[in-house]
This record gives structure tokens, C-alpha cells and sequence, in this order.
């Protein structure tokens, strides 16, 4: 089969599926240009399309700069229906394959990052969204065909600005920011809250296992990847967030897989004096990567001590999910 052309591509984005009501709904074109702009910035690097904070920011600045019906700005829908495209396919996260056929599922973008791993694009429209040229000729082509009345050309900086805003005051707030504490008493979220959630989330994930210097916080351990972001330390709630509602940086601490794991379950956790504590419920054959080995260990702390994990989180943690011995 020949490689699909840049003419191809054009004629694929002038002829996007999409809902007529309105005068068409302009979901796929937005997504498309903020993806446009991800590469510009080289804020996605490959053929994998992942729902990163940057890409939400990038397209809910591309949708206040070209969107002019009364359209409602959901990241979600778009991520999900462009899968009806021939050059997007959709790569579910292990378990929910079955999940990401129903459409009534994917409405959501709290959903869909749970379903959804990443989505992947032709390798021909990879290397042209990597091109210059080519990349302005994509861009032209759906501002013309869905937003013909725009000056506009690209806001790719100002969602990215965005973007960086939200980070930013995540690192200078030392305690849970006042709109989570109003989201937890609420019994069901918009999308707009829904997608805030989403990008504090995803800033989490990648702003703890910083702070901690890449390093796992009881283990020492650190590595990283010179093929690709890979890491194989890991942003962890100190109380979780589906009880907490809480992302600020004091609720995290960074670990590698394995104490991740042995965190979340009550296997160990961490004393009011930032010590490990280790359950005397579990059984271990003598081995160098006995978890045992960490009791008492106080842990590695960020430098700012803003940042230092929440007493009174770590005093929960023990009292509800440790396994206690007697």
C-alpha cells in the first residue's frame, strides 16, 4: 500500500465526521489544531496521543479563539469520536477494552483517561504534524473548512501559559487549594470541573516524583530513560484522592512500583516523624528486596519544606489503611 500524502491528509480533515446540529459541531477540527500546536511545541514527540494537561489546555485555548457557536468545550468527545477517523485508533489501558466500545461510557473525560490509554495516529500524519510546512498546510486547511470567519492562525503559547499558571501554583501552595474542597461536596461534577480535576491530576503525576528529585522517597532508587519519558518512580496520594479530593504536593509522596504498591495496600507507611513503618502482617522469604529491610528508615524529604508530606495525612494513612499488627 502506498504512503498516504499530505493531499491525503487534506481531504481526511476537510471531511471529519461530525454532528450537524448547529451548523456542525467543531470538537474534531479544535482537537486537531491543539494537537497541531502540541507539536509545534514538541509537547507530543511520536505517534502516541496522550491526554496530557498540556493537550486540554492547548484546547480549551484553541476552542475560546475559534468557536463561536453554542457548542459546550468537552475535551472528551472528540478524544473518543475521532476514533471514527481512519488515521486515529484508540489503545485502551489493560482491563477495559470492552469499556471503550461503549460510547455511552466515553462521555466523560474522568472515563475516558480511566479507559483510555493513548491514542495512536498514522505514522504518515506523525511525520507531517512534525513538519513545518506541512504542518501549516493541515492547519490552513481546517481553519478554512470549519472556521473560515477566524484571523486566527495559532494560540498554542497561551494554552501552554495556561498550563504552566496551574503548575506554578501548585508548587507555591503549601495545602488543598480552596475549589477542591468545594468539588468534594458536590454529588456530581460538570465537565469543565471534571477536566480542571484531570489536569491538576496529570500535573500530580509529573510534579511529585520532581520535588523528590526523581528518586523513590524510601528506596533511593531512580531511573529514567534516555529512549523515551519513562520513569519508574511514581506520584503517590498519601490519602487518596477519591477520599481526599486533595492533589496539593504535601499529600504526595514519590516511590517506586513495588512501595507503591505495598503503600496503597497497608503493607508499610510513614510515621508522624516521616519514618517507615512496616506491618508485621507480612511474610517474607530472606531476599535483598525485602520491604522489612526499610523499617524505621526516616525518608527522603523535598527541599522545600511546603512541600514536605501532611502530618495529618500520614497520621490517616496509619490509622485507616496500615495493617496494624497486635
Amino acid at each position: 500500500m502506498p504512503a498516504k500524502s499530505l493531499d491525503y491528509y487534506c481531504r481526511a480533515f476537510s471531511r471529519l465526521h461530525r454532528d450537524n446540529k448547529m451548523g456542525g459541531a467543531p470538537h474534531k477540527p479544535v482537537l486537531l489544531l491543539s494537537i497541531l500546536d502540541a507539536f509545534e511545541y514538541q509537547e507530543i514527540v511520536d505517534n502516541r496521543i496522550f491526554i496530557t494537561p498540556e493537550l486540554i489546555g492547548l484546547f480549551k485555548a484553541n476552542w475560546t479563539a475559534f468557536v463561536i457557536t453554542e457548542h459546550q468545550p468537552r475535551f472528551a468527545l472528540p478524544f473518543y469520536h475521532m476514533r471514527s477517523e481512519p488515521f486515529w485508533k484508540l489503545v485502551p489501558n489493560d482491563g477495559c477494552e470492552i469499556w471503550v466500545e461503549s460510547r455511552s461510557a466515553m462521555k466523560g473525560i474522568s472515563n475516558l483517561v480511566t479507559a483510555v490509554n493513548h491514542a495512536l495516529i498514522d505514522s504518515e500524519l506523525e511525520h507531517l504534524f512534525k513538519n513545518p510546512q506541512s504542518r501549516s498546510v493541515l492547519r490552513t486547511t481546517l481553519i478554512g473548512r470549519y472556521f473560515p470567519h477566524s484571523a486566527i492562525s495559532s494560540v498554542g503559547e497561551k494554552g501552554l501559559k495556561m498550563i504552566e499558571l496551574v503548575e506554578s501554583n501548585m508548587v507555591k501552595e503549601p495545602s488543598q487549594p480552596e475549589y477542591l474542597s468545594k468539588l468534594k461536596s458536590q454529588e456530581s461534577l460538570s465537565e469543565e470541573e471534571e477536566e480542571d480535576v484531570v489536569i491538576r491530576g496529570g500535573l500530580f503525576k509529573r510534579l511529585i516524583p520532581r520535588i523528590y528529585g526523581y528518586s523513590c522517597c524510601i528506596s533511593g532508587m531512580s531511573i529514567n530513560t534516555s529512549f523515551n519519558a519513562a520513569t519508574l518512580i511514581e506520584a503517590c496520594h498519601i490519602k487518596p484522592f477519591s477520599v481526599s479530593f486533595d492533589d496539593s504536593l504535601s499529600n504526595g509522596l514519590a516511590l517506586c512500583p513495588t512501595l507503591h504498591k505495598a503503600f496503597d495496600t497497608g503493607i508499610l507507611s510513614i510515621s508522624e516523624n516521616f519514618r517507615v513503618l512496616v506491618s508485621n502482617k507480612i511474610y517474607e522469604r530472606e531476599s535483598p528486596q525485602n520491604i522489612s529491610q526499610f523499617a524505621g528508615k526516616l525518608i527522603s524529604l523535598p527541599n522545600n519544606k511546603a512541600h514536605f508530606p501532611r502530618i495529618e495525612n500520614l497520621k490517616w494513612h496509619s490509622e485507616n489503611v496500615f495493617e496494624k499488627g497486635r
